[in-house]
């Protein structure tokens, strides 16, 4: 795991060139619990392969909903998922890209409460030879 944040927070903020690189069914950068609010920025995120995993924000511990989760200039590759998002409200992409891997791959996952999401100037691409998905909604509306 590249870093890993858990209980209550009330922000992780990554930028500035940074970058994280991972192997096998790891994660790049991995939220759980109360934590508000969740910003990379010119970050460069390198995974394992396919049972890996660039982005996780999970559900949160207490209550659901109402926390923010914004990536630019992120660029992630390497990963059977791009980018998971539970338990948080909104979703900003802007600029960057995701490339996964595998033939079930899915570029970004929104789990059923996530209510508003945002990708712009970005760019979703798969490698693999079966099925893959660029974007991916579990229940509920966006």
């Amino acid at each position: 795991m590249g870093v890993y944040m858990e209980k209550e927070g009330k922000s992780l903020t990554i930028r500035g060139n940074s970058t994280i690189e991972f192997k096998e069914n790891g994660i790049g950068v991995g939220v759980w619990g109360e934590v508000k609010s969740v910003s990379l920025t010119q970050t460069v995120i390198t995974g394992g392969g396919v049972g890996s995993m660039g982005v996780y924000v999970g559900v949160y511990t207490k209550g659901t909903g109402n926390g923010t989760v914004a990536l630019e200039d992120v660029r992630i590759s390497k990963v059977g998922t791009g980018v998971r998002v539970e338990g948080r409200e909104t979703l900003t992409i802007t600029k960057g890209s995701v490339d996964f891997t595998g033939n079930n791959g899915v570029g970004v996952y929104l789990g059923s409460l996530v209510t508003n999401a945002s990708l712009k100037g970005m760019r979703i691409r798969g490698n693999g030879k079966g099925k893959g998905t660029g974007c991916m909604r579990r229940g509920g509306r966006t």
